[in-house]
């Protein structure tokens, strides 16, 4: 079964096999908007954390688990956007900007964006517990230019590659000490993003590890694994021999900047894959094994040349083999592991996995 405080993402991928009206009522009885007090919700079961299991199990007895996913999805989209209609009216403030990890279900995120009382919707990033140190140093910033009488400087986010890099000789010092310098190729930055494109055309599964860690959740080119998105089968190899994921929980494409509005109903710049859209017709046809497989909606991170040049430049030399404008790409991490940080625990992936091309700075080693 699904552990607690680990597998509460995956209901939201669930949710789209089942049926929402076989328990419903069921839910509905768990949690609601509170009817006097606009901006709080009303816990209906008496009891929270571990306690409340016996009585969801009592609550929701014979009923599907994916149902039981599809209610919890259509409840919770519900009352969160309820809940944003009642701010918007009790602040007058029609701009939204949220952060927790609640707004890491991007299925919701997608109706409170077409709610009519919204007029933009921004959610940071890494709006997970991990994000926190961000928002803490923030409010001790503010709070400093106010003891000190100076206007605080804000600064618009952008790209979120915030973490570590690692230069060829780090690279080059661990494939040695692995044992792995005689096997790799030494490819070069620039020539590198062509090599990726061309066995990603191929159908390889290749890992890219370059440049600086992303910050967040979300791997956004620099450490991550990329597919064809057109080939389906490329889903159960990743499944199978490198991520080990439940058959429901969707992988997502990164998509050329320039192409979205082929691919995606109502598109807008969304670069940090926070958001979900519908498909065109166009976007299945390409990107079908990117793509939730039951309702064929997408999480995409669209990227911008200016932001990440040499992943734009993979997209981009893969868009000129097939004329597809993204590729599949999804964290360069084995199942249970964070994402791969140091060149070290990208070598001792490729060792573990079945992937067929790690690109580690300019070197490639490939199977």
């Amino acid at each position: 079964g699904m552990k607690r405080w680990e597998h509460e993402y995956k209901v939201m991928g669930l949710a789209p096999y089942g049926r929402a009206e076989y328990c419903l009522d069921r839910v509905e009885k768990i949690i609601r908007n509170h009817p006097r007090r606009r901006l709080e919700f009303q816990n209906l079961v008496g009891a929270c954390g571990t306690r409340v299991q016996g009585k969801l199990r009592k609550l929701l007895a014979g009923q599907r688990f994916d149902n039981i996913a599809a209610a919890t999805q259509k409840h919770f989209e519900r009352i969160v956007c309820r809940w944003v209609e009642n701010a918007v009216e009790e602040s007058g403030v029609a701009r939204v900007a949220a952060a927790g990890g609640l707004f890491l279900n991007v299925k919701c995120n997608q109706k409170i964006r077409g709610l009519d009382r919204v007029e933009d919707f921004f959610v940071y990033p890494a709006c997970d517990d991990g994000g926190t140190p961000v928002g803490a140093a923030l409010v001790a910033y503010h709070r400093f230019c106010q003891a000190e009488g100076v206007k605080p400087v804000k600064h618009k986010l952008g790209p979120i590659y915030y973490g570590m890099s690692y230069g060829e000789e780090d690279i080059r010092r661990t494939l040695e000490q692995k044992g792995l310098l005689g096997e790799a190729e030494y490819v070069g930055n620039e020539e590198m993003p062509g090599r990726i494109a061309e066995l990603v055309s191929e159908g390889k599964v290749v890992a890219r590890f370059d440049g600086r860690l992303e910050w967040g959740p979300r791997a956004l080119g620099n450490r991550s694994i990329l597919a064809d998105p057109r080939d389906l089968r490329v889903v159960r190899r990743i499944n199978d021999a490198i991520k080990h994921r439940d058959f429901w929980m969707p992988f997502a494409p990164s998509i050329l900047e320039e192409r979205c509005e082929e691919y995606l109903v109502e598109p807008r710049f969304a670069p940090y894959m926070i958001e979900s859209f519908d498909t065109t017709e166009k976007g299945v046809d390409d990107l079908i094994a990117a793509l939730h497989p039951k309702d064929l909606t997408v999480r995409p991170q669209i990227v911008r040349e200016s932001w990440n040049p040499g992943y734009y430049k993979v997209l981009k030399e893969f868009e000129n083999i097939t004329g597809v404008g993204g590729v599949l790409n999804t964290s360069f991490n084995l199942h249970g592991y964070p994402i791969v940080g140091t060149p070290e625990l990208a070598v001792w992936t490729w060792l573990n996995s079945e992937l067929d091309g790690l690109a580690i700075g300019p070197y490639l080693l490939t199977r």
